[in-house]
């Protein structure tokens, strides 16, 4: 039987991130997620300035905003005639958010204000603190966002949605079970079965093989063309540099900070509430004091119970404390947590875990590094594949720090992904959200491969472009 209910693929299919993929049945469309693409070509220099008056027509130009019809506001378009705009659009859309990774979700500002935004209530909450501590996404959207609940359906139109939780490095992420009145389709989001909580990740797949989805959407971040074997599958025991379980990797990093003689700074992805946590107990068990930039505490202090730790702010935020120029949740956290400067950490080094950004980079030129380390624990810049990270990398040399990359990724590897499908047994599966999707052959489901700028429906049991 031919479905009326049309998926299309906007981005994401080769590449890491920015994965826009919507659901139409009728009049009713749902996309999910709605990130921004990041791509070394397109990437402007710090230095170039941004067009104000013509940024959404800018990104969309360089690609690092998803191009969908019916969703921009119509002024801001600025005369990009061939992309419908919200106004002209005679759909009823609904933007559905996975987690609060900018690859998931950085593009939303941009929407127009008549498109409604859904995320789950725990990625709300990250999102509200965020953006009171100066995290806001680009962008003038000022819509509510609508919040939805794990487990529980919600409807748009004649689209049915239940969110479900799944393990990620990200405060609340979780994926979706879809339903129109002729289809089922299931979006994992981003996955992994080595963080803190990987029984998510099972009762996700024990509730979507209960579910029976005709397609399955699922990211393959992880699949990498080097770590297949002769026969096309994974090899489950390959060595791979600098993947570790979380427990793992705060017990590597515990004994590196016990031959550390000196201070220990790391760089961490503030989202990552989890990590914060672990490095909190890590930094006791170490014999040292864990130190959060002024942002990074007040995430801790909003989302978690824990307040065993101290603080730092840049030279810039102490000259606004003196000048009585703070906002007023930046004061909060300087009147409930002990502060520490540079100058106290130099007394004794050796006995401080200290958070340092890479925007914060020259807060370094004033510590004392001798016989110190630097721990790249999966914070800006993510990798390689950003211009940035070289600049990172070269500057923590300069400086005299030991640099060590010690991380946990927020994927699940290739066999990880392949037990995943097999598991809930879809009837057709389509990977993204990587550089090599097509590299993963499931036992009995059929891979479907999109292309982008196609319809397709489900039609005896295939996708089928129309």
């Amino acid at each position: 039987m031919k479905t009326t209910t049309k998926l299309r693929f906007y981005n994401g299919l080769k590449n890491i991130g920015g994965t826009v993929v919507s659901v139409e049945y009728g009049e009713d469309r749902i996309i999910f997620d709605f990130g921004l693409n990041f791509s070394p070509e397109s990437n402007l220099d710090s230095q170039v300035r941004i067009r104000e008056s013509s940024k959404l027509k800018d990104m969309l130009k360089l690609k690092m905003m998803p191009v969908v019809e019916g969703v921009y506001p119509k002024n801001q378009l600025g005369g990009m005639n061939s992309l419908i705009s919200e106004e002209d659009s005679k759909l009823n859309t609904s933007i559905i958010i996975s987690h609060l990774h900018l690859d998931h979700m950085g593009a939303i500002g941009m929407l127009s204000d008549k498109i409604d935004v859904y995320m789950n209530k725990e990625s709300y909450l990250l999102n509200e603190k965020l953006n009171t501590s100066g995290e806001r996404i680009t962008g003038n959207w000022k819509k509510e966002i609508k919040i939805c609940e794990f487990n529980k359906e919600f409807s748009v139109g004649n689209i049915r949605i239940t969110p479900i939780e799944i393990d990620h490095d990200v405060y609340g992420a979780g994926g979706f079970h879809i339903e129109t009145p002729d289809m089922k389709i299931a979006y994992t989001g981003d996955f992994r079965f080595h963080g803190n909580n990987p029984e998510l990740t099972y009762e996700y797949i024990n509730k979507t093989r209960i579910f029976k989805p005709d397609v399955l959407i699922t990211e393959t971040t992880m699949v990498f063309k080097d770590r297949i074997d002769e026969e096309g599958q994974p090899e489950p025991n390959k060595s791979i540099e600098g993947i570790n379980s979380e427990s793992l990797l705060v017990d590597m990093l515990q004994e590196k900070l016990l031959e550390t003689k000196g201070v220990a700074v790391f760089n961490v992805y503030n989202r990552n509430i989890q990590r914060l946590v672990n490095f909190i107990e890590l930094a006791k068990k170490s014999n040292r004091t864990p130190v959060f930039e002024l942002n990074t505490a007040y995430l801790v202090k909003e989302i978690t119970q824990e307040r065993d730790f101290k603080i730092i702010l840049t030279k810039d935020t102490e000259a606004r404390h003196i000048n009585n120029t703070l906002e007023m949740w930046e004061k909060e956290i300087i009147n409930e947590f002990e502060r520490v400067n540079i100058d106290k950490i130099n007394e004794s080094p050796e006995k401080y875990f200290m958070q340092n950004s890479f925007e914060n980079n020259l807060e370094l030129l004033d510590l004392n590094v001798n016989d110190g380390i630097y721990i790249h624990s999966n914070g800006v810049p993510l990798g390689a594949f950003d211009p940035a990270y070289e600049k990172l990398t070269k500057f923590i040399e300069f400086i005299g720090l030991k640099y060590e990359y010690c991380a946990s990724p927020g994927h699940g590897l290739h066999q990880n992904i392949k037990y995943f499908i097999d598991e809930i047994n879809p009837v057709v599966f389509v990977p993204l959200h990587g550089f090599a999707p097509s590299l993963t052959y499931p036992s009995n489901s059929k891979q479907f491969l999109p292309e982008y700028d196609e319809v397709y429906v489900f039609e005896d049991g295939k996708l089928k472009s129309v």
